[in-house]
């Protein structure tokens, strides 16, 4: 059984669950960059980020984090999730939670929530939107984003 903490943390019998990453090794300043997740997964591999190739407008990542290991198979990470905000200037304050899941372990996301929650497959990576947003065109952007697990295809990261 999974209990949560405060803290974010989820133990299970073969699954030790951690935040790893606000800001992604920068320090907490909030600034995620491509360099900070790719050193992330190196420290932590597993299950690869899968972000979209371009941006929805108005929206910035907000925290990256590996959120479930699996500790029956030498701690390989199997869940991975990224937070995007909308600027609330951009008409929205929307956030939307993308989920990576490894297909083999399949469930650890959840089913995605809101109105225009997709999952999506790609390369061995189940991706989860939870989308939290009244505007249907956010919605919309999110649902029909290119994700990639390649960050050098992400044309907004640093």
């Amino acid at each position: 059984m999974r209990e949560k903490s405060s803290l974010r943390t989820m133990v299970a019998p073969s699954l030790l669950v951690l935040v790893i990453a606000a800001g992604c090794g920068d320090g907490g300043a909030g600034h995620i960059t491509r360099a900070s997740l790719l050193a992330e997964l190196q420290r932590n591999p597993g299950v690869p980020f899968a972000l979209p190739r371009t941006l929805p407008s108005g929206y910035r990542l907000t925290a990256a984090e590996t959120t479930a290991k699996d500790m029956e198979n030498g701690g390989r990470v199997t869940v991975r999730q990224a937070y995007f905000d909308a600027d609330e200037k951009a008409g929205g304050g929307s956030l939307v939670e993308v989920c990576m899941e490894e297909p083999a372990k399949p469930d650890q996301c959840g089913p995605g929530k809101g109105d225009g929650s997709a999952v999506h497959h790609l390369n061995g990576v189940d991706i989860v939107l939870t989308l939290h947003s009244g505007a249907a065109q956010d919605s919309n952007a999110w649902r029909h984003a290119t994700f990639t697990t390649n960050l050098s295809e992400v044309t907004w990261l640093d």
